[in-house]
């Protein structure tokens, strides 16, 4: 057709036509009047002269021209409108489904934290229950999970409430006699200090809890100080009819001479409780018969050594150190050997038990608690090692008094077994029964012929000097061992050296040789899945409503080898108490909007820190295996909560320009959400969006771009209450510096810089540091491992290098070297790490499509020193090590 050459003339000659709005010409079809009349139209502007072939053009389309044109206007005018008044509102959605495969593994060594949990089931039950079975007290939830805002971590409060016992009364006032009063329950009026003494001294006796103490025989055996009404002596019993004697409180027992007489009457405190006790014991023995005489003395009731229920080895050294390596660490059945916290030998709802793991170490570290115990009293003894005693009393003659002074060591051995303590003076019934006279003194541990203990063994006693005088004799040591310790005054427990050694006993019953912890029976190959959807709304086209679902099926590589470290990237953030990856749950809910020209605002129930911050701080890859690398060593950690926070781009209007770069900054306020969602779990506990008790996280960046993007500086900030998100990428010890993670306050600050060498090449490098303090004391078992105020510091590093188009256009690799969150000081009794565990990864990331890529990679975290303890010497903890950690995977992404 002549208009069709007419017109290609004219966009020739102008160049006003460049194809359709998609980019492409449609030669394969016929062109329409109608797109003829738009090509026209289109050139007529750029026309400079109406030649008669353009007239002509212009006459044969005049009519569709002129509907053209209307359509033009009108739309121009519909367009300016919208633009105007209104944005329709759009919603995107953005899916990404991963799937992965890998395993991750450990070695031999110990997990810092491996046995935590059941550590701390066993001190809520000390601090709930311990020996009176009261459920009532002050703890807080870093004792047992209740949510008070006091702290004291030791059960006391029974024995402070005068209402329970009764009238106050002494053993003077009932004329040297109780017998009116036995069985009642006297108000002691004990301080608070001496009600932790006695809550403590009665749990650590190392004897099963009596199931009814109102029907307690001598035969229970299950307290360690007493005084009888009757003969007006210190029993090893509380038996039917003896009330509770605290010596250290009241005064001393009755002095009696040579006939018998009472030459003072005592000024005693006493308690006949009504409820179940509690104690810390082992139960079970590894060995039931290890029966034997000690080596080169004559065979006799005092040589023999037979432990019943004790687990030592034979060896040929009596006089040697007892050490860690002299105990079996398995039951007769093969199982291993566990410590018990347990509140009666009731089947009743009365009962309460808990467990805890005993390995080596434990061992060394309880022997070394016990002879710290030993050292810081002073008492005096005989060695009747070689003297027959049988049938009748027991005789000093030719022995020599051994005096041991206070801080004096006085190490555990075999040995010890044929040890009589000094006591008391014989009252007439127990010279009568021993075959001596009144006055006489009183060896304790030994009795008249010979041998000791309610079932004629030999066995340890516990070294009299303490706060309570126990005479009881021991077959099992380890119970022997912590009676020796439960013995202890206060002031003794917090001698200096003592209260390290029971520190140390504590941070050895948290931790666990890794594969006797179930870790090697998380090695297993795995195929797991993390997907996503998001929507992405908005209502004006300047704002954002941003709902993400997601399903999460991998298991996490940080549980299967007991260390934060190894938490992967594609774990995510997950909700408060999720205990499931089967469910589809909302990871992200949050609004963001203008406010002005100069700055954005996020507000959510779900909101991540990085829809408030202005950047992530890092040029590595968001596809880092670890979420140490992810997070720039922990500087920018996954956070999600209720609350929001300010993005600011322009200062005054303006954009801040430094050193030819451009400054942002942001900051924000994240409540823990359970927080935030509950105004109160109890009636004393504040918590709600802002609440007195509520957790939070307030994150601070100050964000700078040079010009053309090439560096990236930030600095960063968080103050966080009762969390810690920067230590849960880093060691057991850093996630929890203070045992129980909710008493934390933290600062955490950062920097990170990055440069873009070239559009193949970024390097980023990035440092953490966390100061953290306490915010209540803390104890576990009614050992004092915190105190409101101690600090503790955690360093970390990280340097990441991306690549771009290696071998094959599209793919990228990295590698990645830091050293993880670490503890080097540590004010509480939890210590410090003794060295940083270094972390590498390294992948190659294929592009199959642009929305298919499959990524392997493998990674690798060295072990620490885990420090000595000054236990080392009994086979405890000196030289201990956690084990390197190291796995592999292979993920393969979807994106649409």
């Amino acid at each position: 057709d002549w208009a069709y050459q007419a017109l290609a003339n004219l966009i020739e000659r102008y160049g006003c036509v460049a194809g359709y709005p998609n980019g492409t010409f449609a030669g394969g079809r016929a062109l329409s009047r109608y797109e003829a009349a738009a090509l026209l139209n289109a050139c007529l502007d750029r026309v400079t002269e109406i030649t008669d072939e353009v007239r002509r053009l212009m006459k044969a389309f005049e009519k569709e021209l002129a509907i053209v044109k209307a359509r033009v206007d009108g739309l121009e005018a519909a367009v300016g409108e919208l633009e105007a008044t209104q944005f329709s509102t759009t919603t995107k959605l953005k899916g990404k489904v991963r799937f992965l495969q890998g395993s991750a593994y450990r070695g031999d060594g110990l997990v810092r934290f491996g046995e935590l949990k059941d550590t701390l089931k066993a001190a809520a039950i000390y601090a709930n229950r311990a020996y009176d079975g009261s459920t009532g007290g002050l703890q807080d939830r870093s004792v047992v999970g209740i949510k008070d805002g006091k702290s004291q971590g030791t059960a006391y409060n029974y024995y402070l409430n005068g209402a329970d016992y009764g009238a106050a009364g002494t053993l003077a006032a009932q004329g040297n006699s109780l017998t009116a009063v036995q069985n009642s329950r006297l108000n002691p009026g004990l301080t608070k200090a001496q009600a932790r003494q006695v809550a403590f001294a009665t749990s650590w006796n190392g004897y099963i809890p009596a199931a009814n103490v109102s029907n307690l025989t001598n035969s229970d055996t299950n307290t360690i100080f007493g005084w009888n009404s009757n003969t007006g002596a210190t029993n090893t019993n509380l038996a039917t009819g003896t009330d509770l004697y605290i010596p250290s409180i009241a005064g001393t027992p009755t002095s009696i001479d040579a006939t018998g007489t009472a030459l003072a009457s005592p000024v005693a405190t006493v308690f006949s409780p009504n409820r179940s006790r509690m104690s810390i014991y082992m139960k079970d023995a590894p060995r039931t018969d290890n029966s034997f005489y000690i080596p080169g003395v004559a065979a006799a009731g005092s040589t023999l050594v037979r432990y019943g229920s004790g687990g030592i080895k034979n060896f040929l050294n009596p006089e040697a150190d007892l050490r860690a390596s002299d105990f079996f660490q398995n039951d007769k059945y093969g199982n291993t050997q566990v410590l018990r916290t347990q509140t009666s030998q009731s089947g009743s709802s009365n009962y309460t038990s808990a467990s805890i793991a005993f390995d080596k170490a434990d061992y060394g570290a309880l022997i070394n608690l016990a002879n710290k115990a030993r050292r810081v009293k002073s008492y005096t003894y005989y060695n009747l090692q070689s003297t027959n005693n049988a049938g009748g009393a027991i005789s000093t003659a030719g022995l020599t008094a051994i005096n041991k002074a206070s801080g004096t060591p006085d190490p555990i051995r075999i040995s010890d077994i044929s040890r009589a303590y000094v006591g008391t003076s014989l009252t007439p019934s127990q010279a009568t029964a021993a075959g001596g006279v009144p006055g006489q003194i009183l060896l304790t541990g030994i009795t008249a012929n010979g041998t000791g203990g309610s079932n004629g063994d030999a066995g340890f006693v516990v070294a009299p000097g303490g706060f309570a005088q126990n005479l009881e004799s021991y077959g099992n040591p380890v119970n022997y061992m912590i009676a020796e310790y439960g013995s202890l005054s206060e002031s003794q427990r917090n001698t200096k050296y003592v209260k390290k050694a029971a520190q140390a006993f504590v941070r050895s019953l948290a931790a666990y040789p890794a594969n006797k912890n179930g870790v090697a029976d998380r090695n297993a190959f795995t195929f797991g899945h993390d997907a996503q959807l998001n929507f992405n709304t908005s209502f004006t086209g300047k704002d954002l409503l941003n709902f993400r679902l997601r399903a999460n099926t991998i298991y996490s590589f940080a549980k299967r080898v007991g260390a934060p470290f190894a938490d992967l990237a594609v774990d995510g953030s997950l909700p408060e108490n999720w205990t499931g990856k089967q469910t589809i749950f909302v990871d992200k809910l949050y609004y963001k909007f203008p406010l002005g020209g100069w700055a954005k605002m996020a507000v959510g129930t779900r909101a991540p820190q990085d829809s408030f911050l202005p950047t992530r701080g890092t040029m590595y890859t968001k596809d880092a295996l670890l979420e140490f690398f992810n997070t720039s060593a922990g500087v920018f950690p996954s956070t999600t909560g209720t609350g929001g926070g300010i993005t600011i781009n322009k200062f005054g209007n303006k954009k801040l320009t430094i050193a030819n770069g451009t400054v942002s900054a942001g900051f924000g306020y994240l409540a823990h959400e359970g927080d935030a969602a509950n105004p109160a779990s109890y009636n004393y506990l504040q918590e709600g969006l802002f609440g007195r008790d509520t957790r939070f996280r307030l994150p601070v960046q100050l964000a700078w771009k040079s010009k053309g993007k090439k560096w990236l500086f930030t600095a960063n900030y968080a103050y966080e209450r009762g969390d810690n998100s920067m230590g849960k990428v880093g060691t057991e010890l850093a996630r929890n510096p203070f045992g129980y993670g909710n008493l934390i306050e933290s600062n955490q600050y950062g920097f990170t810089l990055a440069y873009k060498w070239s559009d193949r090449f970024q390097i980023t490098g990035a440092y953490g540091g966390n100061s953290m303090t306490s915010r209540y004391d803390s104890s576990v078992l009614g050992i004092d491992m915190v105190n409101a105020g101690d600090s503790a510091q955690t360093n970390s590093w990280m340097i990441g290098l991306n690549f771009k188009d290696v071998f094959i256009e599209g793919n990228k690799a990295g590698f990645a070297i830091g050293g993880v969150p670490t503890v080097s000081t540590n004010d509480s009794g939890w210590g410090t790490d003794q060295s940083m565990p270094i972390a590498l990864e390294t992948w190659y990331q294929f592009q199959v499509t642009d929305n298919i890529s499959v990524t392997p990679g493998v990674f690798w975290v060295s072990g620490q020193e885990l420090g000595n303890d000054g236990a080392g010497k009994y086979g405890g903890n000196s030289g201990d090590r956690s084990s390197d950690v190291w796995g592999g995977l292979v993920k393969t992404e979807f994106k649409f």
